[in-house]
């Protein structure tokens, strides 16, 4: 992890892999341009907040086994992070398609995972899939702030912080 993503220095083996994407994007019915890296960075500022670390790939220099091609020392720099994760928070906002492999990859290895949907409203609808793979879903900075308050005072016990999806699925 870069420098600047260490919050605990006495828990360097804890730390959270922020999936998200970045790119420039518009969310549908939103004048945001560039929601998936907003959305990133609020998600950042609440994993700083309660002094978690963070492997977020934007952030990271990493590149994998010398020698592999760009693309592949990414892949195995971020499923290397991933594997050694606490657990992940995975940043729906805009349907990043390597989100939502990282978010599968998480799933498969049994990291927890927390997702964060945070331009729910109350008649739009989840995916099924990530419903019931994450061990809960945010729709809003208050639900996760509340949620990693949780997570941090039962000091990273997932079994006493799962919280089912209570809403609409697709």
């Amino acid at each position: 992890m870069v420098e600047h993503n260490i919050y605990d220095k006495e828990h360097l083996d804890r730390f959270c892999y922020l999936s998200s994407g970045w790119f420039k994007d518009k969310t549908p019915n939103s004048q945001d341009v560039n929601a998936q890296e907003r959305t990133r960075l609020t998600v950042y500022a609440a994993l700083a907040k309660h002094k978690i670390n963070i492997f977020s790939p934007k952030d990271e220099a990493v590149v994998g086994e010398p020698g592999a091609p760009l693309g592949k020392k990414i892949l195995d720099a971020n499923v290397n992070a991933i594997d050694g994760a606490t657990f992940c928070i995975v940043n729906t906002e805009g349907k990043d398609m390597g989100t939502l492999f990282e978010a599968g990859y998480a799933y498969a290895k049994h990291v927890p995972i927390i997702y964060y949907w945070e331009h729910a409203n109350p008649d739009d609808k989840f995916n099924l899939m990530l419903a019931f793979s994450g061990i809960t879903v945010c729709s809003s900075e208050k639900e996760l702030n509340e949620f990693l308050d949780l997570l941090v005072k039962e000091n990273f016990d997932f079994t006493k912080c799962e919280k089912e999806f209570e809403g609409n699925i697709e």
